[in-house]
């Protein structure tokens, strides 16, 4: 009966905990902007599975978790919490699989078993990457099951047989989830031959047979995870030999690699590790009670809970040394062995001392929640804010402007949050041969300047292509002759454009009307040019209504345009000003835009400084002429009609706007400080 109660309480408590770590894993999930690799999950994901896998081909990460993504997107949709919700889903199946590991392990016990649970659900990095679009909770849960089945197999678990299968199975999945998967298989080979070996030369002859019979099966499972493997092993191993995609880790010493990677597992990426080390330090007394605890009981086990952490991230270091591959992330992969250790560290604390127990997991506790607060709330951690940036382009963007965009870096995140129309999207040197013709953003991709020749493998697909200076310059000018304004979506250029080609020429050649920085690391920043540097002093030869309004003698309309044919409720229609400066203004100008129906309720409302806030009114030469697109957004609940479209003039700071004068009485509005530039017809949408 103590039994059944005991196994009750048990369940309960796990069953608590599962819930808990679903909670903490969907606190604020999604309010951040994906960072560059989620909008290349994202853009993956959102690909025709051919093209994914084509892709996929080229890329550093193999086709797997795409294509599950690929068909999760399909049932639940492509918004951000949508696509999070696997990572989440994985993470707590993680927390679950810990449970089940260490309540499986010999000499583990129950309570270190819930104890590992618990510690898997509050961890920091867990917590991190189940909201993160990446495969990682999908590999490490992976990674679980090998483990699993990998020790059921060799300590004899009923059902020994379907170990085996689904050790091949799984072991397969995970190769074609990540990568970094083969440094865990190595691990768990290496361990289970090694058991097997030991049980060979320590036990008598008919036990030690059987040894060889399992150590056979073994190698024979290892032989169907390769034939599984075997269709994208040729492309693993070309990746591995010759990386498609450009350097872009540098050396880490050995010592700061082995402080990250156990910050990592302890507190996760949300600390820096001068700052808590008494904490790290604590987290590593606890790790090595663990160790020292299991190896007195069982010295098997021990080697596989330190060996599954400590083998795959060594290989790692070891590797890093002739080709950077370290990261803190990876630790995540492989930090099951860690949690348990721990967990070992606090219930050989409960034998010892019920008080020291509760102290130290309470400080541990405590250490959690404040990584989890840094991580939430420190702007340091947030992630680059794409989705603001590519917003802002969005918002800003003109008929006939275009934008300069990455191929390698800043793409897939322009790809998955410009919801408006691309007229053309490709690589920047392929430009000058192409005649585009629909509406909408010209989206230009940059290559990589100097450049490997054999970068992306040579392909023109590629998404790293290298180019050279001069083909660059000759592009854009191309690009300067087409489209009126450029935007610029900047980041990682450092990387791509080492000697500031592309920015030097632009500033050389443009005019730079805007500059935003976005938060994130990567220094992220959104920039606007006029693509010609000299003021222009001649009305355009294509404007359709003269209005020569005066604006208190500061600035003049001279006139402008409106798009001809009906328009509908939720559409953004583009009036053209055009302004003319009248000497030397006293400040600078704003102008407003205004949607007004027969009854005369403003239906919209938008000022904004013309041309943009680096180049302000105070700015212009004398007599220059700017032509000025401007953005009306009709409201999805406008009733069909004719609406006025009216502009009106204000210098900025002031409390009063500017009277108009000069031009015809009928474009006058009322109060004299807007004119009518024309009507818009508005019908129900098609």
């Amino acid at each position: 009966m103590e039994l059944v109660k005991q196994t009750i309480w048990h369940r309960t408590i796990l069953l608590v905990t599962l819930a808990a770590a679903l909670g903490l894993r969907l606190v604020n999930l999604g309010a951040q902007s994906f960072w560059y690799d989620e909008t290349v999950s994202a853009y993956l994901s959102g690909l025709d599975l051919p093209a994914m896998i084509a892709h996929t081909a080229g890329d550093i990460h193999p086709p797997l978790y795409y294509a599950l993504l690929h068909v999760w997107g399909l049932l639940a949709g492509r918004g951000q919490f949508a696509l999070l919700f696997p990572s989440v889903v994985c993470s707590v199946l993680v927390v679950a699989l810990v449970y089940r590991l260490a309540r499986r392990l010999p000499s583990v016990g129950a309570n270190a078993a819930l104890l590992a649970a618990v510690l898997a659900a509050l961890s920091p990095l867990e917590i991190w990457y189940a909201q993160e679009l990446r495969m990682y909770t999908l590999g490490a849960a992976l990674g679980l099951v090998v483990v699993y089945c990998g020790v059921g197999y060799v300590l004899g678990w009923p059902r020994r047989r379907l170990y085996l299968t689904g050790y091949a199975l799984v072991a397969a999945i995970g190769l074609y989830t990540l990568y970094y998967f083969a440094f865990l298989l190595i691990f768990v080979n290496v361990f289970v031959l090694a058991y097997l070996v030991h049980l060979h030369v320590y036990r008598f002859t008919k036990s030690a047979n059987m040894q060889i019979g399992k150590s056979l099966r073994w190698c024979a499972a290892q032989l169907a995870v390769l034939a599984l493997y075997l269709p994208w092993l040729p492309v693993a191993w070309r990746q591995a030999t010759d990386p498609p995609v450009p350097p872009w880790r540098s050396p880490i010493d050995l010592g700061t690699m082995l402080v990250d990677s156990w910050s990592a597992l302890a507190l996760g990426q949300s600390v820096e590790p001068p700052q808590v080390w008494p904490l790290l330090l604590l987290f590593g007394g606890l790790a090595l009670l663990g160790l020292w605890t299991i190896t007195r009981r069982r010295p098997a086990t021990a080697a596989l809970l330190a060996g599954y952490t400590a083998t795959p991230v060594g290989l790692i270091v070891a590797i890093s040394f002739v080709t950077p591959l370290f990261h803190p992330r990876y630790a995540y992969l492989y930090a099951a062995g860690v949690i348990i250790l721990l967990a070992l560290g606090l219930d050989r604390l409960r034998r010892i001392s019920r008080p020291a127990l509760l102290a130290v997991l309470l400080m541990v506790v405590a250490a959690d929640v404040y990584a989890l607060h840094r991580f939430h709330t420190d702007t340091w951690y947030a992630s680059d804010d794409w989705r603001g940036a590519v917003s802002y382009v969005a918002e800003r963007w003109r008929p006939g402007d275009a934008v300069l965009i990455n191929a390698g870096y800043t793409y897939p995140a322009f790809v998955y949050y410009y919801d408006d129309p691309v007229a053309w999207r490709g690589r920047l040197v392929d430009y000058p041969a192409q005649t585009v013709t629909t509406d909408g953003m010209v989206a230009l991709q940059t290559g990589s300047i100097g450049g490997d020749p054999n970068l992306g493998w040579g392909s023109p697909t590629s998404d790293f292509y290298a180019t050279t200076e001069a083909e660059t310059a000759t592009a854009l000018d191309v690009v300067f002759e087409r489209h009126p304004h450029l935007w610029v979506l900047r980041c990682y250029d450092t990387v791509t454009d080492p000697d500031a080609a592309i920015r030097r020429w632009l500033n050389e050649h443009g005019l730079l009307l805007d500059e935003q920085p976005w938060t994130g690391r990567s220094n992220m920043v959104v920039q606007l040019y006029r693509t010609h540097r000299a003021p222009q002093t001649r009305p355009p030869a294509d404007m359709g209504t003269t209005l020569l309004a005066d604006f208190g003698g500061v600035i003049t309309l001279l006139g402008g345009d409106l798009p001809a044919g009906p328009a509908h409720p939720g559409e953004a229609v583009y009036p053209v000003l055009v302004w003319q400066s009248r000497g030397q203004p006293r400040g600078d100008v704003r102008v407003f835009v205004q949607l007004v129906g027969d009854d005369g309720r403003i239906w919209f409302q938008d000022d904004e400084m013309p041309q943009g806030p680096l180049y302000p009114s105070s700015q212009w030469a004398a007599d220059e002429v700017i032509r000025e697109p401007r953005r009306v957004l009709l409201p999805p609940d406008l009733p069909p009609g004719r609406y006025e479209v009216r502009v009106g003039a204000y210098l900025a700071g002031a409390d009063r706007r500017l009277i108009v004068q000069g031009a015809a009485a009928a474009a006058v509005a009322a109060a004299a400080d807007t004119v009518t530039l024309g009507t818009i017809q508005v019908t129900q949408g098609p």
